[in-house]
């Protein structure tokens, strides 16, 4: 894995974050410039292509883009704003729902926020400032890992939290068939058992359905980031709800989603991406503030629960 890059020795001058828009209509863009011109310094476009190409020649904090546009869709441009410029955080807004490009802003594009419209003022001011300060505390720190976590002798603990003994055979398998991962791996049939892992061992990777047996998991998914947001999440599921899936990207912070019935080689690869980037996010703590998730409720039994059991272990952690 790279290093981190070096901070030098004079620091930058102070500059307004920047914003890009990118939208179809123009009436659209006009209405998010009036709104966060005195914050930000405001850039919009009405083509994709045109977009990425600004994104290419300028630095760029946030880019937000609506899915549907001619062209390029909008996951498909974060996509492409992540290869070229892997810094800027990346916010979906869409008015439809589409379950594909859900899945594939997670996946591939990796997104900060999904946001729908319309849009409120104050949510989507509070989004931007928190991609915003995301992108300028990562700014000069290396993102990408560029070695597979088992050749680094990574010591990481994965959990998979799933009633169907067949998600854990994958991954089992999968550590298998790395050459020379000794990485220890937990199952868990329900969320006692889950709580019971995380309560004492160091978990970098849960892989998880969001329901087992009668328990809902998506409160533990999104506790589980508030209190320890470099833990990254895969969900696998036969579910199809749009509405958790934006939910468990604001909240959650999910890594990947992986549909069931699961395919050996989808798993394989999205497990070992989470185990790189969880190695990354522990050894530069400036990096987890991109994996901030959108601030839940906690006031239900089972997310207080989750706290008591979870915050032990991370004040641990701290004055280890």
């Amino acid at each position: 894995m790279e290093q981190s890059a070096a901070k030098s020795q004079n620091p930058a001058p102070w500059r307004r974050p920047v914003v890009l828009f990118v939208d179809d209509e123009e009436r659209v863009l006009r209405s998010l410039s009036l709104l966060f011109r005195g914050e930000f310094e405001v850039l919009t476009c009405v083509d994709p292509a045109q977009a990425l190409e600004r994104v290419q020649q300028r630095h760029v904090d946030v880019v937000v883009a609506d899915q549907r546009m001619p062209g390029l869709s909008g996951q498909e441009l974060l996509y492409l704003v992540k290869q070229v410029s892997p810094h800027a955080m990346r916010i979906l807004l869409t008015g439809y729902s589409d379950r594909q490009a859900v899945i594939d802003s997670i996946n591939d594009s990796e997104i900060f926020r999904y946001l729908t419209k319309p849009w409120r003022a104050d949510t989507l001011r509070d989004t931007l400032h928190e991609a915003v300060a995301a992108a300028c505390e990562s700014r000069e720190i290396t993102l990408v890992a560029t070695q597979p976590a088992a050749a680094r002798g990574a010591a990481s603990g994965i959990l998979v939290l799933d009633d169907d003994c067949h998600s854990f055979d994958l991954v089992a398998d999968a550590l298998k068939r790395e050459r020379g991962a000794d990485l220890p791996v937990w199952w868990a049939r329900n969320l006692e058992e889950a709580l019971s892992v995380l309560g004492s061992e160091p978990v970098d990777v849960i892989i998880c359905d969001v329901q087992v047996e009668s328990d809902a998991v998506s409160d533990l998914l999104k506790t589980l980031k508030q209190v320890k947001p470099a833990v990254l999440s895969i969900v696998v599921t036969q579910y199809k709800d749009n509405a958790l899936l934006s939910d468990l990207i604001n909240q959650g912070q999910i890594y990947r989603f992986l549909p069931k019935p699961l395919v050996r080689a989808h798993l394989s690869r999205a497990l070992w991406s989470a185990l790189s980037q969880a190695r990354l996010l522990r050894e530069n703590p400036a990096i987890q503030c991109r994996y901030r998730a959108a601030p839940s409720d906690p006031s239900g039994a089972l997310a207080q629960r989750i706290l008591a059991t979870l915050r032990p272990q991370t004040q641990a952690w701290k004055h280890a």
